[in-house]
């Protein structure tokens, strides 16, 4: 019987190592017997939640390490407890910070703040915060365990939500600037008329021309927004068809060789078959070609050359206008930039390019010099 409980003891205190393969003998049906049988049912069962519990913990830790958001768990004092690798990139740390304070890995008191508040209270603690040029939220939970009271804290990178929140402010403001300028002249040449200049026959004519003129710039901006705000919708996919973009070029030079400037629009075409979206095609060019005459001088020339590029197409609107600075280069594309503010436009033709072309799988490019001329250049894959 001794050696019996021996080897029950034994069994037992292999279970309590870690080994639960180690099973109880069961020769006899007395109460030493009984024992070792539900000493081996113990056994089963812990090596089971034990099993879960490993696979659960491989689980979590695969979901934390590969979160995009930084995630931090300290204890009461500060001290970083657990940390995953998207917060050690976000702050450049590393985990050798572990169990020490974080004021010390990360030198950023809002953090800590926003973590010793969630203690203090008990609940959610969210702040916003900035470094440098980007923007982060934290979000702390508290926590509280027989073993440890800390803090569970999420740091989500909103940079670029910020950034579009600035964008949206920008346009409205652009937008809103924009239209004034044309309402504010309708409104005063309308009241001039109705104020009595409606019996001076020589002003009337040059009044009714200003109004339609401002009133036509008025009807470009907001085609040009609701056109923008169309593109960048969620929409449906690219109806790609095959189509011959030298055909489409040509019909386009055939249209604005005929401008009041008198610029002559040079060319080199071929046939050449791709498969894109034509309507989007014909809006980009139609506003390059309408950029080259609108920005080059009386006695200009404007240069359109369509080539083949290994599996693109591409197609090159040069002119010898005012040009662009280096340094705004970077711009054209920007919602309102115009280069030359007293040429007449919406300043969105550009962007709504951009968006086309991204939509549609190009590039756009742009080479420029000052007082020279500027290039741009569509390219397209041949089959998109």
């Amino acid at each position: 019987m001794a050696s019996r409980i021996r080897m029950l003891a034994f069994v037992l205190d292999k279970i309590g190592k870690g080994n639960f393969s180690q099973k109880a003998p069961i020769s006899e049906g007395d109460i030493i017997g009984k024992l070792g049988v539900k000493i081996n049912e113990i056994a089963t069962s812990l090596e089971s939640q034990i099993g879960k519990l490993k696979h659960e913990r491989v689980q979590l830790k695969t979901i934390i390490s590969n979160m995009s958001e930084g995630v931090v768990v300290t204890n009461e004092d500060g001290i970083i407890i657990l940390a995953n690798p998207s917060w050690y990139k976000i702050f450049g740390s590393s985990p050798k910070s572990l169990g020490q304070p974080i004021l010390e890995s990360v030198r950023i008191p809002h953090i800590f703040d926003t973590i010793m508040n969630a203690l203090k209270s008990k609940k959610l603690s969210e702040e916003e915060f900035g470094v440098g040029d980007r923007f982060f939220v934290a979000r702390a939970v508290p926590f509280e365990t027989n073993q440890v009271k800390g803090c569970v804290t999420v740091i989500n990178d909103i940079t670029k939500v910020k950034r579009l929140e600035r964008m949206r402010r920008d346009f409205t403001a652009n937008v809103s600037h924009q239209m004034k300028t044309p309402l504010t002249s309708i409104l005063g040449y309308s009241e001039t008329l109705l104020n009595g200049a409606l019996k001076d026959e020589s002003s009337t004519y040059k009044f009714v021309e200003t109004i339609h003129e401002q009133s036509l710039q008025l009807k470009e901006l907001i085609d040009d927004v609701l056109e923008l705000a169309r593109i960048e919708s969620v929409a449906k996919d690219v109806e790609a068809a095959d189509m011959d973009i030298g055909e489409l070029v040509e019909a386009l030079i055939n249209e604005f060789s005929d401008n009041k400037k008198g610029i002559i629009v040079n060319y080199t075409l071929a046939k050449i078959v791709v498969k894109s979206e034509r309507t989007a095609v014909e809006h980009i060019l139609r506003n390059l070609l309408d950029n080259a005459i609108k920005y080059t001088p009386v006695g200009g020339t404007v240069s359109v050359l369509l080539e083949e590029l290994d599996r693109n197409v591409s197609v090159s609107i040069e002119d010898t206008g005012i040009g662009i600075n280096a340094g705004e280069l970077d711009r054209v594309f920007e919602r309102f930039y115009r280069v030359d503010q007293s040429i007449k436009g919406s300043g969105l033709g550009l962007a709504i390019a951009k968006h086309l072309t991204d939509k549609i799988g190009g590039q756009i490019l742009v080479q420029s010099k000052l007082g020279k001329g500027s290039k741009f250049q569509l390219i397209l894959p041949k089959m998109s």
